[in-house]
């Protein structure tokens, strides 16, 4: 079966090594001043490459941050104009109902006069409804500074309950938006930029890490998996209590695209990772070494971890059993969201 044809699995992991034979026979890697795209840095003994969560930073979350803020804005500016304005259209209002009850009052006593007490009680309890308005206008009349939103509720408590609930529900609406519109932010502004992932070459290993947990495992053992937005490398991560080691799999790294990825878009990326662990930089650049500057705006890099060295040799152990778990088990992986460093 050719290479081209392959199809990576969503949720259990298929071996790197599996892949290597067909990627050596029928990919053609060109030599480039610039590899493009997830490579950030290629020299003598690593290459490395980022996830994709910079494209989908600047592609998804900031154009949602941006709209959901905008969207609040104008409820709050909306919402404020409503408050401000509630006394006077209270006012208002209090007179046109108190001149509708005085000439309904009349209608009721022409009406009793003729003796039609169904139309005579009708006009009686339209004024009901009414005097019970008026007693709801009054809370914002009565309120002192300006009319809030626990006014609004208490007056429409007083006017009609159907009311109150719609209001209910649409400001329940609203606090989705604003605590959305928040978190949008929370994300742009304290989420990490991603450790990029290394290859080693001399040692023949891969490494990363991610919210103070260390990820590695030997080349010919590293797993691979995919998703819609792209392709995942699986390494052997460290539990959150570090008291041992699951296989996870990296943020989605992108390749051309934001989603909609399929197995043969990463193909060629795969062949250049093998080509520089097989034959050096040599086989993967023009210069003697590249280096792609970070993506901006992030205010913050996952924190390199202490004892990288050892925590990465004790990641490494066990490694036949490592990948037994990942070919067998659903491989849960890093998601964009995470804030810890």
């Amino acid at each position: 079966m050719s290479i081209f044809s392959i199809q990576l699995p969503m949720f259990r992991g298929t071996p790197f090594s599996y892949y290597w034979p067909s990627l050596r026979k029928e990919v053609q890697i060109v030599k480039e001043e610039d590899p493009m795209e997830p490579f950030m840095s290629v020299n003598d003994d690593v290459l490395t490459l980022r996830s994709g969560f910079h494209i989908r930073r600047i592609s998804v979350i900031i154009p949602l941050a941006l709209l959901f803020t905008a969207v609040s804005i104008l409820y709050l500016k909306d919402r404020s104009i409503f408050f401000e304005n509630k006394k006077k259209y209270a006012a208002n209002e209090i007179k046109l109902i108190k001149k509708d009850i005085e000439e309904m009052r009349s209608l009721v006593v022409s009406f009793e006069k003729k003796g039609n007490i169904g139309k005579a009680e009708w006009y009686k309890n339209l004024i009901k409804k009414d005097e019970k308005k008026l007693e709801g206008l009054n809370v914002y009349i009565n309120k002192k500074g300006t009319v809030n939103i626990f006014t609004h509720m208490e007056a429409l408590a007083i006017i009609d309950d159907d009311e109150l609930r719609t209001f209910k529900i649409y400001l329940f609406m609203d606090c989705i938006i604003l605590i959305i519109t928040l978190l949008f932010w929370i994300l742009l502004i304290f989420k990490p930029r991603d450790a990029e992932i290394y290859f080693d070459r001399q040692r023949q290993i891969v490494y990363t890490w991610r919210s103070g947990r260390v990820g590695a495992a030997a080349f010919d053992k590293v797993g691979l998996r995919t998703n819609n937005t792209g392709l995942c490398i699986i390494l052997n991560f460290e539990t959150k209590k570090r008291d041992g080691y699951t296989p996870k799999s990296t943020p989605a790294i992108s390749i051309d695209k934001l989603v909609g990825h399929v197995s043969r878009d990463y193909i060629y990326t795969l062949g250049q990772i093998l080509a520089f662990m097989d034959n050096g930089k040599e086989a993967l650049i023009t210069g003697d070494s590249f280096h792609r500057p970070q993506e901006k705006f992030f205010l913050r890099d996952y924190q390199k971890p202490e004892n990288l060295e050892q925590r990465i040799e004790a990641a490494l152990k066990d490694g036949d059993r490592f990948m037994e778990r990942y070919q067998t088990r659903t491989v849960r992986g890093f998601h964009d969201l995470s804030i810890k460093k």
